[in-house]
């Protein structure tokens, strides 16, 4: 009886400790959060106590960390535990059962598990702690890097997220760790009192006095706890609460146990597809937030641990419902949310949550054939203002215009500062004749404003590019693109003015008139003005066992001269024309390597060619390509398909298609442009891509920044991983090319490495094979 008896008081002590565990771990989320937080705030403030609230916050997860630490020594040191969970917030009543447990039960599978949870996020709390000595650091020069300082609070918000999500598994698998022990603990207290039947009718007087102890231990545990702890029927009627949950709730005791579980959260009914806040029906925990309604009709944001308890006395199964006041820590949560996607100085969105909206825009006009236009606004004479009254004159403008041009567009247009003085709009449900006069009514009330600075008076102007979002455009970077050169044509047109995309490309290209790009571009491919030519890929192994080119397009003038690609190739986009042109250079590079097959044995060449956007949406395309291949099938493997990360991101489900086709010819897949991307490599799974072009913005930096080759050689290692080849482009100098060699680049190619030249001279063949001379 005395064994039975200690089954049952360890269920109890196990039970009080293990929601010891829960109670600190809600200080050390709370801990963790606030101190990303405070550190978010430090970036942008250098406020010196912003990072010292930031340390001691950190301090209690850290406290936390460095218990277990002292506990996992071959010889634990018990004092440097219990100062570690007195620096945690624990209470010092429960740190005995928090030691005990953790050193008699820590190889126990399912807490062992927990163990695993709670270890997970040590590698985080150290990267806050060395985030924290950074951003020390950094704030000591003069002149902080807003880019550094940029890219740390952002990291601090992955983290945020990250870690919340390690405790939140923490919590749950620490509960199915309660449940697992007490059952194992149970079952044994069951099997030895059927053992002892037969003397248990002497000795029940006394055990029903010890059963009666031990609720009551457990009565005293339930009433004390610091998390509000409900007992809930399966029909969701309260059968008790403890002083923590009345406390939270604000109810008295009587009252709330006259509520319903629904009534105290009255969101759940608003959302049919919720499931019930009742008993779960399996043993797992469940874990809600929901918004929560007080005695006094004010509502906080609530955490709901819910788990089914199994009643063997025949009243059926209820659930155990802890309960915990996250109100401060969602706050946070959004706080940090919405710092991410907005301008700190101007309180408007930034550039990276405006091409999301420009996304979604996009995705609208394609699905539902809607109308809508993109506009850029680039501040004149900006500079003056910073020059003449400093910068603390023209951050101030920016804010009074941000004011401005919100007030000036409809309410369901979006607004952003891009950067610098440069602003971006989504104006929704309209086409290019009705956004002008819109446009121009922004322009002349920026024209307008005076803006005064200690008695100085400045007036500036707004030069504003135009362009359609329709379900032609091909991505948000043409789209982009597009109105950023209308905005460059309405500033050499003599600034302070609206121009549309299309109709001033020209100007924006540095020509003196706006050519005819319709009749240029079709009459090229009419009458063979285009000249491929072709840049070698250079294997850093050395013993690849193919030679690779990139494929290269060049106008020819009627001047004998070559227009390069930076100057027709956006013209052709707008117009429509990039499937065409990629079909051309399919065509007449598949010419090439027949006829190079056919006039001599060679290495095989892998041709790498470019294609646009369209033709990735165009089902066209691949069609033309499994037609031309059809008679020579071989040459399929001769081929290696480029298309652009930002093409592949905004297209998913079209590129994924069109990839799974080329593949299934036999062609080869690269991603070009890759690495811009926080979440490029998710794209990647389960698409059949043998190698990456790494962005040409990290290669050409990689010599002289260190942050910059760090990004070449992460991309490196994790292609490595992937089992993907990775390849580097823009090489012209000679210790970049040093560098990338160092990292295990796959692939080279650059102007220092060979310049392009004529493709059917690199491929040997005799003539063009149907591209005309010249």
């Amino acid at each position: 009886m005395a064994i039975a008896t200690g089954f049952a008081i360890g269920i109890v002590q196990i039970q009080q400790t293990v929601t010891s565990y829960v109670a600190g771990e809600s200080a050390w989320s709370r801990g963790q959060t606030t101190t990303i937080h405070y550190l978010s705030r430090y970036t942008e403030t250098g406020n010196p106590t912003d990072l010292a609230t930031a340390r001691r916050w950190l301090d209690i997860p850290l406290g936390d960390l460095a218990a277990r630490e002292a506990m996992d020594l071959p010889e634990p040191d018990l004092e440097a535990a219990e100062d570690g969970f007195q620096r945690g917030y624990n209470h010092p009543d429960d740190i005995p059962g928090l030691i005990w447990l953790y050193r008699y039960f820590s190889g126990y599978p399912p807490f062992r598990k927990a163990l695993d949870e709670w270890r997970a996020a040590d590698r985080g709390l150290r990267e806050l702690d060395a985030i924290a000595d950074r951003l020390a650091t950094e704030w000591q020069h003069p002149q902080p890097d807003q880019q550094r300082l940029a890219s740390m609070r952002e990291r601090l918000s992955l983290l945020n997220e990250d870690l919340g999500t390690k405790a939140t598994r923490f919590r749950i698998a620490m509960t199915q760790a309660s449940h697992s022990l007490a059952n194992l603990l149970t079952l044994a207290s069951m099997l030895f009192v059927v053992g002892l039947s037969l003397a248990a009718w002497l000795l029940g007087a006394r055990l029903v006095r010890l059963l009666r102890r031990s609720e009551h231990r457990f009565r005293a545990i339930f009433e004390q706890s610091s998390v509000g702890i409900l007992q809930v029927a399966r029909n969701g009627v309260l059968l008790d609460a403890n002083s923590a949950s009345c406390g939270i709730l604000g109810y008295s005791r009587e009252r709330l146990l006259a509520c319903r579980l629904e009534q105290l959260f009255p969101g759940q009914r608003d959302d049919p597809d919720s499931p019930p806040l009742t008993a779960s029906h399996h043993a797992d925990a469940q874990v809600r937030e929901l918004r929560a309604l007080k005695g006094n009709g004010e509502t906080i944001w609530a955490r709901l641990t819910m788990t089914e308890v199994v009643d063997h006395n025949g009243d059926g199964p209820y659930a155990i419902v802890m309960l915990e006041d996250i109100s401060e820590s969602y706050r946070l949560s959004n706080e940090l949310s919405y710092q991410a996607s907005h301008d700190a100085l101007t309180d408007l969105l930034n550039r990276r949550a405006f091409e999301h909206r420009l996304a979604s825009t996009l995705g609208r006009a394609r699905s539902e054939h809607t109308q809508h236009v993109l506009c850029f606004v680039d501040l004149d004479r900006f500079k003056a203002v910073n020059d003449t009254s400093g910068h603390g004159a023209g951050d101030q403008l920016l804010r009074q215009l941000a004011k401005l041009i919100r007030s000036g567009v409809r309410d369901g247009d979006v607004v952003a500062r891009l950067g610098g003085d440069e602003f971006g709009l989504i104006l929704e449900n309209c086409d290019l004749p009705t956004a002008r006069p819109l446009a121009e009514k922004l322009r002349k009330s920026i024209e307008q404003f005076t803006f005064t600075w200690e008695g100085r008076q400045h007036r500036i102007g707004a030069s504003v590019g135009l362009a359609a979002i329709d379900r032609h455009a091909p991505d948000i970077s043409a789209l982009m693109r597009a109105a950023d050169i209308a905005c460059y044509s309405a500033k050499r047109q003599g600034r302070n003015q609206v121009c549309e995309a299309g109709d001033q490309s020209a100007l924006a290209l540095g020509q003196p008139a706006s050519p005819d790009w319709r009749l240029i571009l079709e009459t090229a491919l009419t009458e063979g003005q285009f000249r491929l030519y072709g840049q070698e890929i250079i294997d850093t192994t050395e013993n690849a066992p193919h030679r690779r080119l990139e494929v290269l397009l060049r106008l020819a003038q009627q001047d004998g001269s070559l227009c390069l690609p930076g100057q027709f190739l956006e013209p052709a986009f707008q117009l429509g024309l990039g499937p065409a042109l990629d079909r051309w250079v399919v065509e007449q590079t598949l010419s090439l390597l027949q006829a190079r097959q056919v006039s001599e044995s060679q290495p095989p060449t892998i041709c790498h060619l470019n294609l646009s956007a369209a033709s990735v949406i165009d089902p066209n395309f691949i069609n033309a390509v499994e037609e031309r291949l059809q008679p020579h099938p071989s040459l399929a493997s001769q081929l290696c398909f480029e298309i652009s990360e930002d093409t592949l991101v905004h297209n998913l489900t079209d590129a994924q298609a069109l990839i799974k086709r080329l593949a299934r010819l036999g062609c080869h897949l690269l991603v070009d442009h890759f690495g811009a991307s926080l979440n490029a490599f998710s794209y990647l799974k389960g698409v059949p891509v043998e190698a990456v072009k790494i962005d040409q913005a990290f290669v050409t930096q990689a010599a002289s920044d260190q942050t910059e080759l760090a990004k070449v050689r992460a991309i490196h290692d994790i292609c490595q991983s992937m089992g993907i080849q990775s390849m580097a482009l823009c090489v012209e100098s000679a210790e970049t090319e040093r560098l990338l060699r160092n990292l295990g680049i796959h692939y080279l190619q650059g102007f220092l490495l060979m310049a392009p030249r004529p493709l059917e001279s690199l491929l040997g063949t005799n003539g063009r094979a149907g591209v005309p001379s010249g």
